[in-house]
This record gives structure tokens, C-alpha cells and sequence, in this order.
């Protein structure tokens, strides 16, 4: 089906629907899928409709050099606890394309999600593929690529890899027209932005990101120069070798407009931050601006959070913003009846007590019942605590019988951020099984529809409970 679609695309017969994210040491964050997944139901409908083929295009940004972004990333495993792995300090090199990381940099990570697969649902499929595409690439851009084919057999996905010498080639025209209108380009967007802050909006570009929006990239490098000498580079480079520059965030979509028929940009609201700032220079450089279609919004929600739910008499939706606060809200609030009773009676003995004490005291001194009441307060205190111990302990207990409600918010909102953004894409076909491909397709599909008729919404993947698994160690033989 991509082959199909491709070929359409070189013959000028076919369409397309574009998406990219860059990517990480698993892969790529969970919203990768959302992306993929909301371009391939828009391209399988436009195709239906048009009856021409038309492919779901994966940008794979890994000409990008921000390591920050993808030199950790974090999984769960069956049993819901949350573990974290990253790449040795200093890989990639500052200003390095991140897409070239070699691949055995990769194994402690990948030997961690594959130790974390064992009992999970999606086991074999997850084994299967990471170890392929592992195997088969030399570096994490290809790693990422070859993970996000064999994860979408069959649908009409094509994935570019934005180191492509080819690639970046065929922007030769818009590279050079870029560096003839440049500074147009830069006051344009940085007049869009501060048009954006008058009207109380985020403005998501610097001047210094509009300044220069082509990087000197012969190898897997950017060249570090001063303004002045990178602007003669780039000139310089434009004329004679275009395939070796590369486009930053404000340039990378115009590129991808000018070198794709597409239908629709699928997007998350990052992007569209930077898209709202940079639509000037679609029309400076005379390209049309694409047709920004959001992505799906989702989380997977285990069965923990469904029961919690009903114990809690709120909506899933409720457990979700705050799975901390509806935990709590079906505490107990009462201990045994002997124990309220043996409460009660000591309460009521050391409240008259007291109060013998304070009467008594008061003939002595008048100022003297001011260090009961102060003997009082420490007193009635301590007793409490012992009554808040009572009932965090039968809450332990009540806990102990779903062991997955204390990794709920670590799952749910994994180091206080969205989901979707930190945890590995891997996650979706490890614990939904074998049935994930069906169930993100149709979450696109219904998500495709509910934008249509303006009903945007989020969606929930309910997936099995959290059970316990084997211990495993996210070190290796190769260190980590």
C-alpha cells in the first residue's frame, strides 16, 4: 500500500497526508503513534473518496540536534511502574543530528523495554519488531524508522528520513529562493509574532530562530559560525550543493508544502504554535500553506483507574486530572466499631480528665489553666494521630487488594507530564496486545469524525489492570 501510494506520488496521479516528530531512544513518544494513526485514517478516507491512492508521510526529523529532546524516554511495564532510560552523557555531540546515534548505543534501552515486555499482552509483537528493527539499523534514525514500518504493516505509510541527501536536494529551488528573501522572511514572522503577544497568544519564535533558517550540514553536523559567516555559507551552499543544508522549524514545513501534494498536515499544538507565527513566509516564498488537521489526543487507562472510578461515584475523566485526589475520596473514613467504641471511651476519659484537671487548676492560679489547655491540645492531638494511623493502615489494606492504584498517577501522568509526551510509543502494542492496531485505527477514525461536527474530544485506551511482574534490572552487560 505505501509502495502504491508512492509510486501515485512520483507519477503525479497521488495525494498525501504528512506528519513527522523527531526521534527518541525508544522510538519516539506516544503521540508519534497519534500522529501516524490520525494521518493514516485521513488518508485512507481521502483515497476512498477520491478514488486516487494517497499516503500517510512520516517525516522523521532526525536531522534535528536538540538532544534534549530525545535522550530520555520512559516506559512502563505490566505491572505499572515507571522506569526511565537514557543515553550515555555527551551522545549525541553538541550540534550532532540527533538521527545519528549508533545503534549499539541504543541496547541497554532496548534490552530494558524487552525485559519490561516479558507477561505484558503485546509481548511477542513488541519482541518481534524492536528486536528486528534494532538489528537491521545502524543508527537511532534508522532504528525509529524500521520500528514505525514494522509497527504498520500494511498501511499506506511512507517514512522519510529528513538526513536524506536526496531529500533535501529537491528543495534546491526553495533553498535558494529562501536565501534571496531572507530578511523579508525574518521581519515577517517576527512582525506575525509580535502581532501574536498584542493579542495575548504565545509567540513561539525567537528573532533568532527567523534570523537564519538554513544550517550548514554537510555531514551530521551543523557548522557553528558567526551570523555573518553563516549567511555566506548558506549562500554559498544553496548555489552549489543544496543536499547539504538542512532546514530548521521555521523552513522544515515550507519544505514539505512545496515537496508534496498534500491534502492535510496533521499536527500537534506545538507545531501549531510555530505554523500560526510562520504563515507569512508560506506566501513570501510562494507556497501554499497547509491545511492543519489536529492530531488525536489520547491516554491509556488502565483497569485500575475504571474501578476507581466507580468507587469513587466520578467520572473516569475525574481520575484522570487528579488520580491522587479520587484515590483519597474512597479512603476510609471509619475504623472498626470496637476501635471507634475504645476511641470514643478514651476521647471522653481524657476530655474529663481535662477538664478536673483545668477546674482544679484555676483555684491554685488563675494563669494555670492556660498550660492545660496548652497540655490539652498536645494531648487530643496524639490521640488523634493514632486514629489517622488506624485509618491510613486500612487503607493500605483496602489498596494491598489493587495493588496498580499507587502507580496510578506515576502511569497516568508519568513525572507530572502528559502522558502521551513520556512514554515510548512502544507502550500501546505492550499492554493493549494484539489488538492495539485495531483500536488506535478506530480511535483516528472517530476522532477524524468528531472534528468534522466539532466535537472535539479525548480518548481513553482502557487497558487490562497493572499486574505484578518479574524484578528486573535496567542494567546491562554494555552499561548504562
Amino acid at each position: 500500500a505505501a509502495l502504491t501510494a508512492g509510486q501515485a506520488l512520483r507519477e503525479g496521479r497521488g495525494w498525501a497526508v504528512v506528519t513527522g516528530q523527531q526521534p527518541a531512544i525508544l522510538g519516539g513518544p506516544l503521540l508519534t503513534l497519534y500522529k501516524i494513526a490520525t494521518a493514516i485514517s485521513l488518508a485512507r478516507e481521502a483515497s476512498q473518496a477520491l478514488g486516487v491512492p494517497v499516503a500517510a508521510i512520516y517525516w522523521n526529523g532526525a536531522d534535528d540536534v536538540d538532544r534534549g529532546e530525545i535522550a530520555s524516554s520512559s516506559f512502563a511495564d505490566a505491572s505499572g511502574s515507571l522506569h526511565r532510560v537514557s543515553l550515555p552523557a555527551g551522545v549525541p555531540p553538541a550540534r550532532t543530528m540527533v538521527g545519528g546515534v549508533p545503534a549499539a548505543e541504543l541496547t541497554p534501552a532496548v534490552e530494558a523495554i524487552l525485559a519490561a515486555a516479558s507477561g505484558a499482552p503485546g509481548e511477542a509483537e513488541v519482541r518481534a519488531v524492536v528486536k528486528k528493527a534494532h538489528a537491521s539499523a545502524r543508527d537511532l534514525g534508522e532504528f525509529a524508522s524500521a520500528l514505525l514500518v514494522g509497527l504498520f504493516p500494511g498501511a499506506p505509510l511512507l517514512v522519510l528520513d529528513a538526513r536524506s541527501r536526496a531529500l533535501r536536494r529537491a528543495g534546491a529551488d526553495l533553498f535558494r529562493l529562501y536565501v534571496s528573501r531572507r530578511e523579508e522572511v525574518a521581519r515577517a514572522v517576527n512582525e506575525r509574532g509580535d502581532l501574536l503577544e498584542r493579542l495575548g497568544l504565545s509567540r513561539a519564535l525567537t528573532p533568532e530562530t527567523s534570523r537564519v533558517c538554513l544550517f550548514a550540514s554537510p555531514g551530521l553536523e551543523r557548522e557553528r559560525l558567526e551570523e555573518s559567516q553563516a549567511i555566506a555559507r548558506m549562500e554559498d551552499l544553496a548555489r552549489r550543493e543544496p543536499e547539504s543544508l538542512s532546514p530548521n522549524v521555521v523552513l522544515r514545513p515550507i519544505l514539505q508544502e512545496s515537496l508534496f501534494p498534500d491534502l492535510a498536515l496533521v499536527a500537534g499544538p506545538g507545531e501549531m504554535s510555530y505554523l500560526a507565527q510562520t504563515m507569512p513566509a508560506f506566501e513570501i516564498l510562494g507556497v501554499r500553506p497547509p491545511r492543519v488537521f489536529p492530531r488525536l489526543f489520547a491516554t491509556i487507562v488502565p483497569e485500575e483507574a475504571r474501578l476507581l472510578a466507580e468507587r469513587a461515584g466520578v467520572r473516569l475523566e475525574s481520575v484522570l486530572a487528579d488520580p491522587d485526589a479520587a484515590r483519597r475520596a474512597v479512603h476510609p473514613t471509619r475504623t472498626t466499631d470496637d476501635f471507634e467504641a475504645a476511641y470514643d471511651a478514651l476521647a471522653a476519659d481524657v476530655a474529663g480528665g481535662f477538664d478536673a484537671i483545668e477546674e482544679a487548676a484555676r483555684r491554685v492560679d488563675r494563669s494555670l489553666p492556660q498550660l492545660v489547655a496548652s497540655a490539652r491540645r498536645k494531648v487530643e492531638a496524639q490521640i488523634g494521630r493514632v486514629h489517622g494511623g488506624v485509618l491510613a493502615r486500612l487503607a493500605a489494606h483496602a489498596e494491598s487488594r489493587t495493588p496498580g492504584l499507587k502507580r496510578l498517577r506515576d502511569f497516568l501522568r508519568p513525572r507530572g507530564k502528559p502522558q502521551e509526551r513520556e512514554i515510548t510509543l512502544i507502550e500501546m502494542p505492550l499492554l493493549l496486545g494484539p489488538e492495539w492496531r485495531g483500536r488506535l485505527d478506530e480511535a483516528a477514525s472517530r476522532h477524524r469524525r468528531d472534528l468534522e461536527s466539532r466535537r472535539p474530544g479525548h480518548y481513553a485506551f482502557l487497558a487490562g489492570p497493572l499486574v505484578a511482574t518479574r524484578e528486573y534490572s535496567t542494567e546491562s552487560k554494555h552499561g548504562n
